[in-house]
């Protein structure tokens, strides 16, 4: 098929472009708990798209905007950011019939015996084809890809069949990711309803208030648990636990960037991490940038060890993770070395609980969201006694490995998968031998 760009497709009529509502179509202040989904383009993952960060509008909202309801097939575009830009993914089963955000362009495809939607989002999503886009994408500050820059970017449409080989070859990899990634939402739900119940319910107390067995509870642990509540500044808790600091959990380190200047501080073996790093993380696993020894060393004081707890305090507020290597984050994550161990699984729950009180202490009336080591470091949080704290730490442990080694996996999987797609989009490598390469 002769095609040297995106254009020449939506020249011949084999897909069409369209872009997302204007701001002034689809305000903020319109989303609600539940409805209508809304893709903004903050979803968009290198693995799929994220359904925890969609927005939802109401069914009369949606209807208004019906004309921007997203197709399965469907390849959606980051149009701003200077991490986002020219970022796309494809729109599946379950997010068909959502309505695009504001930040996206997306790309439909009108005829599928000609032009394979997943072969076509494979090639717009490579690591060629993103450096290009972001390359290309308006303005210095604050990219901005639009359907002029989308049109132009270079692509080689091979035969039909070809295209569905290439999908064959690579797709058993994604699926891998994805079943890794839904299972790890899963994990995470189940930890976070073990949380909810004992320290937000307060479901064991309550049982033995009335004379009951916690349920599904073993009796040592329910034992931990005392039998009444009594008021406080956070009204009422489990009689004996205390009201206390995030700094009395543990150390708070603010981070900081070594100089940019000093190219020796750079490409080493130490995580750098920053917020783009974290989103849909638990567990910090890989960083887009790593310090070397020398890099480290040069702010010995914004060394975090393995297991410190962080959480993104400007801009971006409210995202929480946990360290899994000796790193250093920069001056947007402020994060808690635990004095106890057994505390790091119950921190991590109850700051994710807390991210829309983390934006209020943030606003402070300035556009840029802001909420410094001091306002952090004081935040009051219920503290359960140090018995609890381990039963939790205990019960949920098995739940928390086991997304790490998920996560662990993925990433292999996403290595292999960024060396894989330029071989296969290039005919260096056959389906046989991709076959091979994700069996080894």
């Amino acid at each position: 098929m002769s095609c040297n760009s995106l254009g020449d497709l939506l020249a011949k009529g084999y897909i069409k472009i369209f872009t997302g509502p204007f701001g002034s179509a689809l305000h903020k202040h319109e989303y609600i708990e539940e409805g209508v989904r809304v893709i903004p383009a903050e979803a968009i993952f290198s693995d799929g798209l994220n359904s925890t960060t969609f927005n939802h509008i109401t069914l009369e909202k949606a209807q208004v905007l019906k004309r921007y309801r997203l197709q399965k097939g469907d390849i959606v575009f980051a149009r701003r950011g200077a991490q986002a830009c020219g970022r796309s993914a494809l729109v599946g089963d379950k997010e068909e019939g959502s309505i695009a955000g504001t930040g996206l362009i997306y790309l439909r495809v009108l005829k599928k015996d000609l032009v394979v939607p997943e072969y076509l989002h494979l090639a717009v999503s490579s690591a060629k084809s993103l450096a290009w886009l972001k390359a290309h994408a308006i303005g210095a500050t604050m990219p901005n890809l639009n359907n002029s820059v989308l049109c132009s970017l270079p692509l080689n449409l091979p035969s039909n069949e070809k295209q569905v080989e290439v999908v064959n070859g690579y797709y058993p990899i994604i699926k891998k990711i994805r079943v890794n990634t839904k299972l790890n939402q899963t994990l995470e739900q189940m930890a976070q309803a073990i949380f909810k119940s004992w320290f937000v319910d307060f479901d064991p107390v309550k049982a033995k208030m009335n004379g009951e067995q916690p349920e599904g509870m073993d009796a040592a642990t329910a034992s931990l648990f005392p039998e009444k509540l009594v008021e406080s500044e956070f009204g009422l808790i489990p009689e004996g636990w205390n009201i206390e600091s995030i700094k009395d959990f543990g150390d708070v380190i603010c981070g900081k960037t070594p100089s940019k200047k000093n190219a020796a501080f750079y490409a080493g073996d130490v995580p750098f991490i920053k917020i783009p790093d974290t989103h849909g993380k638990v567990f910090i696993t890989e960083t887009s940038d790593t310090l070397t020894q020398a890099g480290d060393e040069s702010q010995p004081k914004k060394r975090i060890p393995e297991n410190s707890i962080c959480v993104s305090c400007i801009a971006t507020v409210g995202q929480v993770f946990i360290t899994t290597k000796p790193s250093h984050t920069n001056q947007q994550i402020n994060s808690v070395v635990p004095y106890d161990q057994n505390s790091l699984y119950y921190l991590l729950f109850k700051f994710k609980g807390l991210n829309k009180h983390f934006h209020d202490l943030a606003s402070g009336g300035s556009a840029t969201l802001n909420m410094n080591t001091s306002t952090f470091s004081k935040v009051a949080l219920v503290r359960p006694t140090s018995d609890v704290l381990e039963a939790f730490h205990k019960t949920v442990g098995g739940l928390m490995e086991k997304m790490l080694a998920n996560q662990l996996e993925n990433a292999t999987l996403s290595e292999l998968r960024d060396t894989l797609l330029p071989k296969l989009l290039s005919g260096e490598i056959e389906l046989g031998n991709a076959e091979e390469s994700l069996n080894d």
